[in-house]
């Protein structure tokens, strides 16, 4: 294998017009399988990679295996397909089923979730790659990060998320309560340090020539 997994992006994304609209067959010989070859998956191996996986009557196109285990679920759909019509299926396979690692994908947008966690199925995608809009450097990163099979075989894909989506989660509750609490601060300023009000005064007297009183 000569040709990087960088170069594969940027000869994919440079395909983008050619891909809008190709069925799911297309994407996954000219993207799909490549791209899984680049990041360690033997895709001529059908007990490693299992195409056209049967799941309660249905398929999925693709399950990711280690000694026999289920590692991830890969839903592949139509090239400009728009994702988030189409998770749920797939999530609820993967939950069902307890495989720890769902990914959604047209080609060019990757979405990658942790299915057995707690919260809505939104609430349990934890990273998006787009080939199309994020740097092929980058992209190639995230994808060897979260879905290389040394990644995902140590664990270290699944630690590497549920750190994502716990600072998600904390991060979304800062921001809930940050302007709470900045309001209870301003309601109440003789609480605030001198040092800090001070700095307030000082920005705000910057901007428009008057001081505030304390």
């Amino acid at each position: 294998m000569t040709e990087s997994l960088e170069a594969l992006l940027i000869r994919v994304r440079g395909d983008e017009e050619a891909l809008e609209g190709a069925n799911e067959e297309a994407v996954r010989q000219t993207v799909i399988n490549p791209i899984l070859t680049h990041l360690g998956w033997n895709t001529e191996n059908p007990h490693e990679v299992c195409p056209e996986f049967p799941i309660e009557g249905k398929r999925v196109d693709y399950c990711l295996k280690h000694q026999g285990c289920e590692q991830v679920l890969i839903e592949v759909k139509k090239g400009g397909d728009n994702l988030e019509q189409r998770e749920e299926q797939l999530l609820g396979y993967s939950f069902r089923r307890g495989v720890p690692l769902a990914v959604l994908t047209n080609g060019m947008e990757w979405w990658f979730y942790l299915p057995l966690k707690q919260g809505s199925w939104k609430e349990r995608k934890f990273f998006a790659v787009d080939i199309t809009k994020q740097e092929p450097s980058s992209a190639a990163e995230h994808l060897k990060e979260f879905l290389s099979k040394g990644s995902v075989v140590d664990g270290s894909t699944i630690r590497r998320a549920n750190k994502i989506l716990d600072d998600n989660v904390g991060l979304h509750k800062t921001g809930e309560v940050l302007p709470k609490v900045w309001a209870e601060l301003l309601d109440q300023p003789d609480d605030l340090p001198n040092e800090f009000f001070d700095a307030i005064c000082q920005r705000v007297e910057s901007a428009c020539g008057y001081q505030p009183k304390r």
